[in-house]
């Protein structure tokens, strides 16, 4: 039986991911772009995330260090697009997973026809900026004084060293073709929305004077996991009484009172796709009367 590859798993047929990068390709205009994963092994709390633009086009979301290159001057239509990945390191892959080898494969999985190592990639970049002219940054620009974005860093390199070569701001491509939601991704918001209703009816089941938010932020997490999601889309805010009216609470850790409202702010996510809900609830189940006419002016 065929294997399937991580982006089908992810719920994104490849071919909408090659789609994706096609379009780029032809939205760029004969300029050279790059997306970078991002670098970094699996921290010490969570998993490692790569880029959200890196994994719109990919839907790889295991490979640090990785980067997808549109250069429209190859002469070989199947090298206008290619995917770097990291050498494999078998000391390394024993502690944070294995890694494919680059062969067919691979490629079948990742819908790429053009898979290289990264240390390829400073030759590759360099020549087609020899060749187009013409660069073009589809990450988002940094703010002063951050470090410029991945992109820009390395296309400032290479203009110190390809005279005449113009670099183009386009990291609004991107944002903008994310923004409209294909049926597929519709479909991943809607489990993702599904699983959200699951947590808080499970919370609903619980919630009471004398319990702790932590009681309340452990009872969404277990109902959004039951109900089919991946964990929470963003740190969840559950916080009773003046808690809440902290905005971006996070403590989730002191004991409900009778007579608190609580502020929850929390949702599940599904495959990297994200719901979000807040509700503002009483814990013993009815509002006082000065707390009802609050609650119809919000």
């Amino acid at each position: 039986m065929a294997t399937k590859s991580s982006s089908e798993l992810r719920g994104i047929p490849i071919s909408e991911y090659a789609a994706r990068r096609e379009r780029v390709l032809k939205e760029l205009k004969g300029a050279v772009g790059v997306v970078f994963s991002g670098d970094g092994g699996p921290p010490q709390l969570g998993k490692w995330r790569p880029d959200a633009q890196f994994q719109y086009l990919t839907g790889i979301h295991d490979e640090y260090g990785a980067a997808v290159v549109f250069n429209p001057s190859a002469e070989d239509p199947q090298r206008q697009i290619q995917l770097f990945l990291k050498p494999i390191d078998s000391e390394r892959d024993r502690w944070d997973g294995y890694r494919a080898p680059i062969n067919s494969e691979l490629k079948s999985n990742t819908g790429f026809n053009s898979i290289m190592r990264v240390g390829a990639l400073p030759l590759v970049l360099t020549t087609a900026a020899r060749k187009t002219k013409h660069l073009a940054t589809l990450h988002a620009p940094a703010v002063y004084p951050a470090a410029v974005s991945a992109d820009y860093a390395v296309f400032k390199q290479i203009a110190e060293r390809v005279p005449g070569v113009k670099i183009e701001d386009r990291a609004e491509l991107l944002p903008s073709m994310r923004s409209v939601k294909s049926v597929a991704e519709i479909k991943l918001m809607k489990k993702a929305v599904q699983a959200t209703v699951g947590g808080y009816n499970e919370m609903f089941k619980m919630l009471r004077p004398g319990v702790n938010e932590a009681d309340v932020d452990q009872a969404l997490l277990r109902g959004y996991l039951a109900n089919g999601g991946s964990g929470v889309a963003y740190n969840s805010i559950v916080g009773s009484g003046m808690n809440g009216t902290v905005l971006h609470y996070n403590a989730n850790n002191c004991p409900v009172m009778d007579g608190d409202l609580m502020v929850i702010d929390s949702a599940a996510e599904y495959l990297t796709y994200a719901s979000d809900v807040t509700r503002t609830l009483p814990v013993n189940g009815k509002f006082t009367k000065d707390q009802r006419e609050l609650y119809e002016v919000v």
